[in-house]
């Protein structure tokens, strides 16, 4: 929830979440995170890239990290 719904480049807005959530999902509305691709799992044209860290505290975790990718 915000205090608005219309903004303009450059404004601050302000969410406002009530209740727990395990995900929450940001459209910037930038190039590849708009809000129309909200449900794509498909990518037609372009390069598709990754970045990943990964990060153990307190000791040490081999392999701990696993990446599946498939087509």
């Amino acid at each position: 929830m915000t205090n608005g719904n219309t903004y303009k480049v450059g404004d601050s807005v302000e969410f406002i979440f009530r209740g727990e959530s395990d995900v929450i999902t940001f459209y910037s509305g930038e190039s590849g995170k708009e809000y129309r691709h909200r449900e794509r799992t498909r990518l037609s044209e372009g390069n598709i890239s990754i970045n990943m860290e990964t990060q153990v505290l307190y000791g040490s975790q081999s392999n701990n990290l696993r990446l599946f990718l498939s087509q």
